[in-house]
């Protein structure tokens, strides 16, 4: 057969590389830790490729490198069982630091709560089941008073001028900067 050399095998002690490929020919795949520890397990299970912390209540980090810098770019908190995205310390099941854009459908089958200065719909149709669309309510969903509410109401943009509908205190009444039609019944 071929003759190998010692030189040919990688030693199971120190700092060894390769220019070969390495291919682990069982399900169970690469295990990583510590003298007798193991950490991190890369394995098959069925025909899922995995990732594995071997001791309870660890975490996972997808690290990527900018400069001299590492950035926890995907975190797995092994204690909460939350999801970081470019945030060490998810808070939510879900919790991303940035910006983000979904391109298809969103469904969220709970309450949704937008906070910021702006939201913006670009969208044909505006569909809201409640019959009632409250107004001026403050951050923690209090009412304020007549004096923080004056001058709210609603604005229709065009190039020609807004038509607004606003509640003045002044008057104790809706004013209108266009004349309103109303039927006689």
């Amino acid at each position: 057969g071929n003759i190998k050399e010692t030189n040919d095998f990688l030693s199971a002690n120190v700092d060894e590389e390769t220019t070969g490929s390495l291919l682990i020919k069982n399900s169970n795949g690469l295990t990583l830790g510590i003298q007798d520890n193991a950490y991190t397990s890369f394995k098959l299970l069925g025909t899922t490729t995995t990732i594995e912390n071997q001791q309870s209540g660890t975490d996972i980090a997808f690290r990527t490198k900018l400069g001299n810098r590492f950035n926890n770019a995907l975190y797995l908190d092994g204690q909460s069982q939350s999801v970081g995205i470019n945030n060490s310390s998810p808070e939510f099941d879900l919790d991303i630091t940035g910006d983000f854009r979904a391109t298809g459908d969103a469904v969220i089958d709970g309450s949704l709560t937008v906070k910021g200065d702006a939201s913006y719909f670009n969208v044909q149709t505006l569909q809201v089941q409640d019959k009632n669309i409250e107004l001026g309510l403050l951050d923690d969903s209090t009412e304020p008073d007549d004096d923080t509410v004056t001058s709210g109401g609603i604005t229709l943009r065009s190039s020609n001028g807004s038509k607004d509908l606003f509640w003045e205190q002044g008057t104790n009444s809706w004013t209108s900067n266009v004349n309103l039609d109303l039927l006689a019944s």
